[in-house]
C-alpha cells in the first residue's frame, strides 16, 4: 500500500521568499505544505496545539522584523512552548531561526555590518543536518541580526552546527542550531535561494526530514482521522473566478447585454493581411495613421533582439471600450464602447458603468471577460507568430500594485484621483515585425474589410515614399520644439532630502524590517502648452536620446461620455478620470506570458497536461552610467560587486516567489542571471526567471486542476519588485512613508492583453508621464494655452552598502535620461572644478549626446571663471573638434548666480573655435557686464574672421564696442539668425548663432509659429540700437517669459524678425 503524503504546517511571516521554501519543501521532501500567516485570525493560543496535530512538521520561514517584537513574531513564539505531548519538528529559517535562538537563552544583537543578499561560505563539521555535504558550501543571507548563544558553561540546550568563520567586519556568526532534547532546528541563511548551492540546500532538508520522521517513529506520533478536512479547511476555498463570483451582478449584466446588442454573441473572427514593410519604422506608421485621423497607442520596440514587435493600437475615443479603476475612490468606470467606429450615432448609444468596488480583486474578472468573448474562432490559419490579435492596452499604477498586496495609500495621497487602471479595448491593429520586416494589419470587427483594405493601401504608400525620400540626418533636431523648451521649469529633487532618505532607509535596513528598499523621488516640468510642444514631438526626441526595446506613447482622452452626477463616488471625483499622456523609453520587461499554443497545435497524447504557456520577467537591478572614460571591462567591473550583485539577486529571488505562488515552484527556473547588457545611456545588470502555465485537461466534461493564466501571474506579482525591494509589503509600507507622494504611472507595468491568451508589460522606468489634458487636440495636443506638467520618476535600491550620495547620483543619472529630452544639462562648476569623476563624466556625456549643458557658477566671480576655463574647455576639446557639426557657442552670465552656457546646433556645417586661454579678457574686467562686453568682442572677433571671405572687425565704437563686434559678423553672415536671451538689467546674456536660412517665428497675434527667412529681413547697420531700443519700425521683440523663481534668474527671449505689425515696445 501506497504510503500517504505527509503534510508540513508553513509560518509565513510576510516575506517574499516564502514559496521558494515551500518550493524546496515539496520538491525534496515530496510533501504536501499548507501556508498560514503568523497573524491568521484562525489560530489562537489556545487552540496551536490542536492545528499542529494535524501535521508532522512545522516550518517557520523568513522575515522582516525582529523575534522580539510581538507584531513581527506572532503565534510562532508560542511554538516553542508546546507541551511535551503536542511536540513535533520544527525547523526556522531567518527570522524561525533567531526566534529558537531567542527562546532558549541566545541574544540578538544587530550586525556591525548587515548582510542582505551577500553569498557566504557555510562552515560546518559534517554532522546532523549537514551529514554527507562535502566541505564548506555556499548560502545566501539575508539579515541584519546576528544571534549569540550563552557560553557552554552556562548550559544552554541549543547545538551550533554551522558558522561563516570569514567575515572580516562582524566576525564569526552562528549559521545553524539544534536542540539537544527537542525536534526544533534552525538555519539563519536561506536554503532556497538560487545563489545558494542547490545540492548542499536539498542534502541539508532532506536529513532532517530524515531526523524528523525518525523522531516521530520514535514517538510513535500520527495525525488525526479528520486531519485531511482541517487543512482543506485552512487552504481556504479558490479564489479563481469560476468558483468565486466577484463581479458586481449588474455591472456583469450591462457588460454581457452590450455584447450582445454589438453583434458578437458568437465568438469573433480575426481578419488579417501581412504586408512588406522594408524601410518602414513604427513611427512611420504612426504619423500616416495620425494624419489620416487615427487616435494609436504605440508599444515601440527599438532594441529588436530585445523586442521584436513594435505594435500600433487603434482606438476610438467613442466606440472603443475603456475601463478605468481609481485606487483611492475604489471607483470603477466601465465605459462599453460598440466596437464599430460611428455606431455610436446610429441608435446603439455607448453606456458607462461607475460602481464602487471592494478592491481591485473585482477588476480582473471584467479584464478576463472581454479577453474571452473576443477570443477568435479557429477558421482559418492564425498569425500565431505575431503576439498580438486585439485586447487590452493601457497601464497598471504603482497604487494598483499595493491595494493587491494590502498597502493603504498616505493619507496626503488618498485625496488625489487619478486612473490607476487604465485600459482600452483595442479591436484594430497593426503589428510591425522587425525581424522580418513586415506589417501585419488585423481587426476583430465584422464586416471590416474595407478597413483592412484602405490600411494596407496606407501602409504600402508610406513604403514607397521612404524609398523616394532623400534620407534625413541621425542628428536631425526640431528647432521649434527645442526654441518651446527653452521655456520649461524643472524642479528636481533636493540632494539633501534625497541624501537624509536613503540614511534613513538603511536605518530601516539595519533594524531588519526589509533586505533592500527601492527609493524614488521625482522631478516636474512644466512646459507652456503649444502646438510645438506636442507630445509626439517630445516622444520622437526621447527614443533619439534613448534607444528602448519595450518604449510607449499613450496619449488617453478622457472619458467622452459625462457621467450623471450621482455616479461620482463619495468625495467627489472628477468626471473627466483617465486623461493621460505617457512618453515611454523603458528598458525593463517586467512580464511577459506566451499564448497557449491553439487547438492546431500537436501534442503528446500521452501527456498529462496541456500545452504550455511560458512565462517570462526580466529585472533590472545595477546601472552604470555610459561616458567616454567608462569601459564595457569598468562597467562590467562595477555590476558585479557584491553590493551591485546583492542587489539583483534580491529581486530574483523575491520574483522567483512571486511566479512560484501560481505556477509552482518546480516550473519556475532563472535561465539567465546577473548578465550585463548595454543600453544607449546605461550599463545594466539583468536576470531573466521563466516558468511554464500548464493548462488543465478536461475530462468528462470537468476541468481537473486549476486554470491559471498569465493574468493571475500578472496580479500577484504587482507592483514591480524591482520598484520596491524585498519583503515586499513591508518594503512598501516604509517607502509610502518615506516618499509621501503618489508614483502614480511610474513604477507601475504598461503594456497589452491579447485575446489568444498572451500578454506584454514593461515596468515603467525611464518615462515621462503627465495625467491631464488641457485641450483635445490629437495625440495629446493642447491647442489652448497654459502650462501642462510632466512628471519624470527616477530612484535605485537602497542597500545596507549603498554609498548615500552614489544613490543621489544614480537616480539623478536614471532621471537625466529623460530629462535631458526636456531640458539642458545642469553641472556643478564646483564639483567640476575639483576634477569630481562623476561631474567630468556627466560633462562629457553631455556634449557627446547634446552638445550643451549649464555650468551652474554659484559663487566664483568672473575672475576665478576665467582662471578655471582653460581646463574646462580641454575637456570638451575632443568633443568640439568633430567635423561638421558645430558652430557655436554659448556664454551666459548673472550678477547674482553666475553660469556658464557652452553648447552647439545640430544644424550647423562648419567649425567655429573658441580661444582656450582667455586670461587676457580678465585684465579688462571691472563688472560682469564689461565681462560679457569683453567675451563678445572675443565672440565677434572669431566670426568675423570665420567668414568666407573673412569681415574686418570693428573693435572701437564707443556706445557699443562688444557688441558692434558680433552683430557686424552675424549681419555679414551669408546664412544665420541671431538669437539673444537676456535678463532685465542686462546682467544675464545667451548668444546664439544659427548656420541655417530659416526659422520658425512666433506670431504674438495668432499664437502660430510661422516659418521666416530671416536673412533677407536683418538689417546690416541698425542691429544694436534695436536691440538696445527694443523699438523700431522694421524690427519687433516678442518676449517670452522662460520661469522666474525665487532663486533664480528671470529669462527673456528675443527672437528677431521683420513684422509688419512691430510696434513700440512691443
Amino acid at each position: 500500500m501506497k504510503n500517504p503524503k505527509r503534510h508540513i504546517l508553513f509560518i509565513d511571516a510576510y516575506d517574499s521568499f516564502t514559496n521558494n521554501v515551500v518550493g524546496l519543501l515539496e520538491a525534496t521532501l515530496g510533501v504536501h505544505v499548507t501556508v498560514i500567516h503568523h497573524d491568521s485570525p484562525l489560530v489562537v493560543t489556545k487552540s496551536l496545539p490542536l492545528l499542529v496535530s494535524n501535521f508532522d512538521a512545522v516550518v517557520i520561514g523568513p522575515g522582516p522584523g525582529h523575534p522580539a517584537k510581538p507584531e513581527d513574531i506572532g503565534l510562532i513564539s508560542q511554538l516553542w512552548k508546546l507541551d511535551e505531548q503536542d511536540l513535533l519538528p520544527i525547523f526556522g529559517v531567518c527570522l524561525g531561526f533567531q526566534s529558537l535562538s531567542l527562546a532558549y537563552g541566545g541574544a540578538i544583537e544587530r550586525l556591525a555590518r548587515p548582510r542582505h543578499g551577500i553569498v557566504t561560505k557555510v562552515s560546518h563539521k559534517n554532522t546532523d543536518i549537514f551529514t554527507g555535504i562535502a566541505g564548506d558550501f555556499y548560502a545566501t543571507n539575508y539579515h541584519s541580526l546576528r544571534v549569540r548563544l550563552p557560553p557552554a558553561s552556562a548550559g544552554s540546550p541549543l547545538v551550533p552546527l554551522a558558522w561563516d568563520l570569514d567575515d572580516s567586519v562582524n566576525g564569526d556568526i552562528l549559521l545553524a542550531v539544534r536542540h539537544s532534547t527537542k525536534p526544533f532546528w534552525g538555519v539563519q541563511f536561506h536554503p532556497e535561494s538560487e545563489c545558494t548551492t542547490a545540492a548542499a540546500a536539498q542534502l541539508m532538508m532532506a536529513n532532517w526530514w530524515a531526523q524528523a520522521n525518525a523522531w516521530m517513529k520514535l514517538r510513535n506520533r500520527s495525525r488525526p482521522r479528520d486531519a485531511d478536512y482541517i487543512i482543506r479547511l485552512l487552504a481556504g476555498p479558490s479564489l479563481d473566478s469560476d468558483t468565486v463570483q466577484i463581479v458586481p451582478e449588474d455591472l456583469e449584466q450591462n457588460n454581457t447585454n452590450h455584447h450582445h446588442q454589438s453583434g458578437a454573441s458568437v465568438l469573433p473572427i480575426l481578419c488579417w493581411k501581412k504586408l512588406p514593410a522594408t524601410g518602414i519604422t513604427s513611427t512611420d506608421l504612426y504619423e500616416a495613421l495620425r494624419d489620416a485621423g487615427h487616435e494609436t497607442i504605440l508599444l515601440d520596440s527599438q532594441d529588436h533582439p530585445r523586442g521584436r514587435f513594435s505594435i500600433l493600437g487603434l482606438s476610438d475615443t467613442h466606440t472603443s471600450p475603456r475601463l478605468i479603476y481609481q485606487v483611492a475612490e475604489g471607483v470603477l468606470r466601465y465605459y462599453h464602447g460598440t466596437g464599430a467606429p460611428g455606431s455610436d450615432k446610429n441608435g446603439s448609444s455607448p453606456v458607462t458603468d461607475t460602481r464602487l468596488l471592494s478592491n481591485i480583486d473585482q477588476v480582473w474578472p471584467l479584464l478576463q471577460q472581454a479577453l474571452d468573448q473576443n477570443k477568435p474562432r479557429q477558421v482559418d490559419i492564425l498569425p500565431d507568430d505575431v503576439p498580438f490579435w486585439g485586447g487590452w492596452m493601457g497601464y497598471i499604477s504603482y497604487e494598483a500594485g499595493l491595494e493587491t498586496i494590502h498597502v493603504s495609500l498616505d493619507p496626503t495621497c488618498a485625496s488625489q484621483s487619478a486612473a490607476d487602471v487604465n485600459m482600452v479595448f483595442i479591436h484594430r491593429s497593426i503589428v510591425l515585425d522587425h525581424k522580418s520586416s513586415t506589417a501585419v494589419v488585423q481587426t476583430l470587427l465584422p464586416s471590416d474589410e474595407d478597413w483592412l483594405s484602405n490600411i494596407s493601401a496606407m501602409i504600402q504608400q508610406t513604403a514607397q515614399q521612404k524609398q523616394n525620400e532623400l534620407k534625413i540626418p541621425n542628428g536631425h533636431h526640431d528647432s521649434a520644439l527645442e526654441r518651446h523648451l527653452a521655456h520649461s521649469r524643472v524642479i528636481k529633487p533636493d540632494q539633501f532630502e534625497y541624501c537624509a532618505k536613503v540614511a534613513a532607509c538603511q536605518d530601516v535596513l539595519a533594524a531588519g524590517d526589509s533586505y533592500e528598499l527601492c527609493l524614488t523621488d521625482e522631478s516636474h516640468i512644466t512646459c507652456p502648452e503649444a502646438p510645438a510642444l506636442d507630445p509626439w514631438r517630445l516622444y520622437k526626441k526621447l527614443r533619439r536620446r534613448n534607444t528602448a526595446p519595450f518604449g510607449a506613447f499613450v496619449s488617453l482622452p478622457p472619458l467622452p461620455h459625462p457621467l450623471p452626477a450621482d455616479s461620482k463616488s463619495a468625495n467627489g471625483a472628477s468626471n473627466a478620470a483617465g486623461a493621460v499622456t505617457i512618453l515611454s523609453s523603458s528598458p525593463e520587461r517586467f512580464l511577459h506570458w506566451s499564448r497557449p499554443p491553439g487547438p492546431h497545435t500537436h501534442t503528446d497524447p500521452h501527456s498529462h497536461n496541456a500545452p504550455s504557456s511560458k512565462v517570462e520577467f526580466r529585472p533590472i537591478k545595477g546601472t552604470v552610467r555610459k561616458s567616454p572614460t567608462t569601459t564595457r571591462r569598468d562597467a562590467e567591473a562595477i555590476l558585479h560587486s557584491p553590493k551591485e550583485r546583492a542587489e539583483n539577486l534580491m529581486i530574483v529571488d523575491l520574483i522567483r516567489h512571486d511566479l512560484g505562488g501560481v505556477v509552482g515552484a518546480r516550473n519556475v527556473r532563472v535561465s539567465q542571471l546577473m548578465v550585463m547588457e548595454e543600453y544607449e545611456t546605461v550599463y545594466q545588470l539583468v536576470s531573466a526567471i521563466e516558468g511554464d502555465l500548464v493548462a488543465p485537461l478536461q475530462t468528462q466534461g470537468r476541468v481537473r486542476g486549476d486554470k491559471k493564466t498569465g493574468m493571475d501571474v500578472l496580479k500577484v506579482s504587482l507592483p514591480p519588485g524591482s520598484m520596491t525591494g524585498a519583503p515586499k509589503k513591508r518594503s512598501c509600507e516604509v517607502l509610502r512613508d518615506l516618499e509621501k507622494r503618489r508614483r502614480g504611472v511610474y513604477a507601475g507595468v504598461l503594456g497589452y492583453m491579447d485575446v489568444g491568451g498572451g500578454g506584454d508589460f514593461s515596468v515603467v522606468i525611464r518615462t515621462a508621464f503627465r495625467e491631464s489634458h488641457r485641450g483635445g487636440g490629437k495625440g495629446g495636443v493642447n491647442e489652448g494655452g497654459g502650462d501642462c506638467v510632466w512628471r519624470v520618476g527616477a530612484g535605485g535600491a537602497v542597500t545596507i552598502q549603498s554609498d548615500v550620495l552614489a544613490e543621489f547620483h544614480e537616480m539623478e543619472t536614471k532621471a537625466e535620461s529623460v530629462l535631458g529630452t526636456m531640458e539642458l544639462e545642469v553641472i556643478s562648476y564646483e564639483r567640476l572644478k575639483a576634477r569630481h569623476s562623476d561631474e567630468v563624466n556627466k560633462m562629457i556625456h553631455a556634449l557627446s549626446t547634446k552638445g550643451m549643458f549649464f555650468l551652474d557658477m554659484q559663487g566664483p566671480s568672473s575672475e576665478q571663471f576665467l582662471a578655471d576655463l582653460p581646463p574646462v574647455l580641454e575637456h570638451q576639446r575632443r568633443f568640439f573638434e568633430r567635423p561638421n557639426e558645430i558652430k557655436n557657442k554659448f556664454y551666459t552670465f548673472d550678477s547674482g548666480v553666475e553660469k556658464i552656457h557652452l553648447g552647439r546646433e545640430e544644424h550647423v556645417t562648419g567649425m567655429l573655435d573658441l580661444p582656450q586661454d582667455l586670461h587676457p579678457v580678465a585684465d579688462k574686467v571691472a563688472s560682469t557686464s564689461t565681462f560679457i562686453d569683453a567675451l563678445l568682442r572675443e565672440l565677434g572677433t572669431i566670426l568675423c574672421t570665420s567668414m568666407d571671405p573673412p569681415v574686418p572687425a570693428v573693435l572701437d565704437q564707443p556706445d557699443k564696442p562688444g557688441l558692434s563686434n558680433l552683430y557686424l559678423a552675424i549681419s555679414k553672415a551669408k546664412r544665420g539668425t541671431f538669437i539673444m536671451t537676456t535678463h532685465t538689467d542686462d546682467g544675464f546674456l545667451t548668444l546664439t548663432f544659427y548656420n541655417e536660412p530659416f526659422n520658425e517665428v512666433l506670431d504674438r497675434e495668432t499664437n502660430e509659429w510661422k516659418r521666416v527667412d530671416v536673412n533677407r529681413h536683418m538689417p546690416i547697420v541698425n542691429v544694436g540700437d534695436q536691440l538696445q531700443k527694443n523699438s523700431g519700425d522694421k524690427l519687433y521683440s516678442p518676449i517670452h517669459r522662460c520661469y522666474q523663481d525665487e532663486n533664480e534668474i528671470d529669462l527673456i527671449m528675443f527672437d528677431l524678425f521683420e513684422s509688419p505689425r512691430a510696434k513700440e515696445g512691443d
